[in-house]
């Protein structure tokens, strides 16, 4: 057996079989901003924020909150990306500089 087993190749497999290139695909989406993704998880999982859940949920509980956790951040990955892709506002005439400055 491979370290972490078969079963990301078999959510890839099916993954790609459900969203073919040139469509949109979740994974790509969270395979573009993998660095992002691990900054914010690594705070929330393992920091101070999350510390009265360590070792407090049930598996069921565990399974509910994974998956929560996963829409969480992919939607935060969708804001990210708006973000950073619209044009920034145009500045208002108030806080231009003035014609003599």
């Amino acid at each position: 057996m491979t370290l972490g087993g078969p079963e990301p190749r078999m959510i890839g497999a099916i993954t790609t079989q459900q969203f073919p290139a040139g469509r949109f695909s979740p994974l790509q989406v969270l395979g573009r901003s993998s660095l992002f993704i691990y900054w914010i998880h690594v705070e929330m999982v393992y920091g101070i924020a999350s510390f009265w859940l360590h070792k407090a949920l049930t598996f069921e509980q565990a399974v509910v909150s994974y998956v929560a956790f996963s829409l969480f951040l992919f939607g935060l990955v969708k804001l990210k990306d708006r973000v950073l892709q619209d044009p920034a506002p145009p500045h208002s005439p108030a806080l231009a500089p003035s014609p003599g400055a």
